[in-house]
C-alpha cells in the first residue's frame, strides 16, 4: 500500500528547466513534453542544483525531472507481454547537468556527498564501477546510448497488433496512441563531456520505480544537452535496457511511464506493441492512492 501522502501527479510545467529562470515560469521546450510534467521548482531540485555547484562551482544549464510511479493492474505482466495500468505520482528525481570540455561525464549525487564518479564516455567500452554501484544506473544509461537501440530489442520489434476495434471502443477525449518504430539496424549516439548532479524523493527500495526516475532523467538530461532528438519511447527503451545492463532484467512499465505519463491521468500500455492509452483519473481518486 502506497503512502497516503503519495499524490497522482497533477502539477503541468514543463520537465526540462533552464537555469535562472523565474520560479513557476520555466522556459517550456517543446522538445521536453514527452516526459512527465512535473514541478519546475521545489525542494529536490533546489538541493540537487545546490549539491551541482557545490561539486562543480557553477549553476546547472539545464534540469531534467523525471517521476515514480505506482502500478493499479497488472502486476508482474509487463515483461510477459500483457497490459498495465501505472500512473506518474509526485515522487521524482532531478538531474542537474553542465556541458564540459573533453569526453569525461563526472556525476555527483545528493545522496551520496563524498561521491564523484566519472564515466570516460571515450572508452571502448562502459564498465561497472564496483564501489560506486549508484553510478552503475547512470553508466548504463551512458553505454546504451553509445551502443544503440536494435530492430530486435524486444519490446519494440513487434509490428502493432492491438485491436483497433477494442480501443475505438474505449475511445474518450484524453485517448493516446504512440505506435513503436521498427528499427533495421544499431545505432549509436556520440555523447558529450559533463558535469551532473542527481537528486530526488523517490524513496530506494519502496516499490515506486526510484531506477526508472533515475534513468529517464539522466537519459533525458542528455538527450537535451547532447542535442541526440530521441523521442520519447525510445528513452524508455534505452533506460530499460540500462537496467538490464545493471542486473535487474525488468519489462518496460516503469520507464515508459517516467517518460510519458500524463497529470492526472493513468497510462493503459499493451506491452506486446507499447500501445497507449490514457485513462483520466476521476477527481476524488488524484489525492492518495
Amino acid at each position: 500500500m502506497v503512502s497516503l501522502s503519495t499524490k497522482i501527479l497533477s502539477h503541468a510545467t514543463a520537465c526540462a528547466v533552464s537555469a535562472g529562470r523565474v520560479p513557476g515560469r520555466p522556459d517550456v521546450d517543446t522538445r521536453a513534453r514527452y516526459v512527465c510534467v512535473l514541478p519546475a521548482s521545489g525542494p529536490v531540485v533546489k538541493a540537487t542544483a545546490e549539491h551541482f555547484k557545490k561539486c562543480f562551482g557553477a549553476e546547472p544549464e539545464m534540469t531534467c525531472i523525471a517521476p515514480g510511479r505506482v502500478n493499479l493492474i497488472g502486476e508482474h505482466t509487463d515483461y510477459n507481454d500483457g497490459f498495465v495500468l501505472p500512473c506518474a505520482i509526485d515522487y521524482h528525481i532531478a538531474a542537474c547537468i553542465s556541458p564540459a570540455e573533453g569526453s569525461e561525464l563526472q556525476v555527483a549525487a545528493v545522496d551520496f556527498p563524498a561521491d564523484i564518479a566519472k564515466i570516460d564516455l571515450s572508452a571502448a567500452s562502459i564498465d561497472k564501477d564496483a564501489d560506486i554501484k549508484w553510478s552503475n544506473y547512470v553508466r548504463g544509461v551512458c553505454r546504451e546510448l553509445q551502443v544503440g537501440l536494435a530492430a530486435d530489442d524486444k519490446s519494440c520489434a513487434r509490428a502493432c497488433a492491438m485491436r483497433t476495434d477494442t480501443l475505438h471502443a474505449m475511445r474518450t477525449d484524453t485517448l493516446s496512441m504512440t505506435r513503436s518504430h521498427n528499427r533495421q539496424e544499431k545505432r549509436g549516439y556520440k555523447l558529450k563531456g559533463a558535469k551532473l548532479a542527481l537528486g530526488g524523493n523517490v524513496p530506494q527500495g519502496g516499490g515506486l520505480s526510484s531506477s526508472a526516475a533515475l534513468e529517464m532523467s539522466v537519459a533525458t538530461a542528455l538527450n537535451h544537452l547532447c542535442e541526440l532528438g530521441i523521442g520519447a519511447k525510445d528513452l524508455a527503451l534505452v533506460s530499460q535496457k540500462a537496467e538490464h545492463w545493471v542486473g535487474c532484467n525488468c519489462g518496460i512499465m516503469d520507464q515508459l511511464i517516467s517518460s510519458l505519463g500524463k497529470p492526472a491521468h493513468a497510462l493503459l500500455i499493451d506491452c506486446r506493441d507499447l500501445v497507449l492509452f490514457a485513462l483520466c483519473l476521476p477527481a476524488r481518486a488524484r489525492g492518495c492512492m
